[in-house]
């Protein structure tokens, strides 16, 4: 990438944290520094968002927040009625049950993680944020 390339990445980044996080300035600051990433605490609903060393909030926040990949095309949590049942396939820390949670009236998210260390991040961003009544666990793989 070439200079330019770089700082309008650069900007890229701290315009979409600003939209969707409470605390992009930190944020920003340790991404741009390649430093450990802090919790992310998002605009929207105000959830806290729990991750390990070895996960990348980055790529799924973007994925899932910016890009809406997973909702895309195919699913509009927003034009439907309340009380949907919506399964999270290899959940990982919970940023898509978050998500929909937040974008759907009285779901119910099952969240599949077999990884124990990777469910235990999960259940500590379905409880820390008080989740626990519209997102159930399930410790198999599917």
């Amino acid at each position: 990438m070439n200079r330019l390339s770089v700082k309008l990445y650069a900007a890229q980044a701290l315009l979409q944290f600003a939209q969707h996080l409470k605390n992009w300035r930190q944020v920003f600051d340790a991404y741009r520094r390649n430093q450990p990433i802090p919790f992310l605490i998002l605009r929207k609903g105000g959830a806290t968002i729990r991750h390990g060393s070895g996960d990348d909030p980055i790529a799924l926040f973007r994925e899932i927040f910016v890009h809406q990949l997973y909702t895309r095309g195919f699913y509009a949590p927003e034009t439907r009625g309340p009380g949907q049942n919506i399964v999270d396939l290899d959940a990982n820390i919970g940023l898509f049950a978050i998500f929909m949670e937040s974008r759907t009236r009285s779901p119910r998210i099952h969240c599949f993680e077999p990884a124990a260390q990777t469910r235990e991040l999960l259940k500590q961003n379905v409880l820390g944020n008080k989740l626990e009544r519209s997102i159930a666990i399930h410790p198999f793989g599917v």
